[in-house]
C-alpha cells in the first residue's frame, strides 16, 4: 500500500469517524453523565469492537450477510433493537445521572467493564459497520500486494481515528459537563439522545442489502 492510498484512506476514515453515530452518541451520554474517564472506556470498547468487525469482515462474514437475506435481517434486527433499548433507557431516566466528583464512590465510580461492554456491543451489532468496511476497504487494496497486512493497515487507522474523534467530543463535553448538573438540562439531554438513539435504530432496520 502506497503513501498516497493510505493518506486517502485516512480522510475517509477521519471524516467518517467524526459523523456521528451510534457509537459517538454513546461516548457523548457517558462522557456527560459519567466524565470523561468513564467515557473513555466506552470509546475503546468501540475502537475494540470495531477491529472485531473489519476481521469479521476480513474472514468473509461480509459476503455471508450480503449473500444470505436471512442472516443479514436478524444481525441488522439485533442491532437496531439494542438501539432501541439504549434510547428508551435514556427517556426513561428519571434521575439526573450525572455523577459529580463530591458524590461517593460507588455512586462516582460507574461499572468499567459495563461501559467498556457497552462501547463493544454497539459496535459489533452495527451492520452499517459491516458495510462500511466491505464498500470501501477494497478500493484502497492493492491486489498485488499481501492482503493480511494491508487489512491490518487499515483497520488500525480507522480505529485510531475514532479514538481521537471520541476524545475530541470526551473534552469538549467535559468542558460544559457542569452546565448539565442541573436537573431540568439532564433530563432535555436524555431525551434528545434517547431519540437520537430510538432514531439511528430505525435507520439500522431499514438498512437494505447493497
Amino acid at each position: 500500500m502506497s503513501f498516497t492510498i493510505w493518506i486517502s484512506f485516512l480522510i475517509v476514515a477521519a471524516v467518517a469517524a467524526v459523523s456521528p453515530g451510534p457509537g459517538t452518541m454513546l461516548t457523548v451520554s457517558n462522557a456527560v453523565r459519567f466524565g470523561a474517564r468513564n467515557a473513555f472506556l466506552t470509546a475503546l470498547g468501540n475502537a475494540i469492537g470495531l477491529l472485531f468487525v473489519s476481521t469479521f469482515v476480513m474472514l468473509g462474514l461480509g459476503v455471508v450477510l450480503r449473500t444470505s437475506a436471512t442472516l443479514f435481517f436478524m444481525f441488522k434486527l439485533i442491532g437496531a433493537l439494542y438501539l432501541i433499548y439504549l434510547g428508551i433507557k435514556h427517556l426513561n431516566n428519571k434521575q439526573s445521572g450525572f455523577i459529580k466528583s463530591s458524590e461517593p464512590s460507588k455512586l462516582s465510580s460507574p461499572n468499567s467493564a459495563k461501559l467498556f461492554g457497552q462501547g463493544l456491543l454497539i459496535a459489533v451489532t452495527n451492520p452499517k459497520a459491516i458495510v462500511f468496511f466491505f464498500g470501501i476497504f477494497p478500493h484502497f487494496i492493492t491486489n498485488n500486494q499481501a492482503l493480511f497486512p494491508q487489512f491490518i493497515i487499515l483497520t488500525l487507522t480507522f480505529s485510531i481515528c475514532v479514538i481521537v474523534s471520541h476524545l475530541l467530543y470526551i473534552v469538549l463535553l467535559s468542558r460544559i459537563r457542569t452546565w448539565f448538573s442541573d436537573y431540568k438540562r439532564t433530563r432535555w439531554f436524555n431525551r434528545v439522545v434517547g431519540s437520537i438513539f430510538i432514531f439511528l435504530g430505525l435507520g439500522v432496520f431499514w438498512l437494505k442489502r447493497t
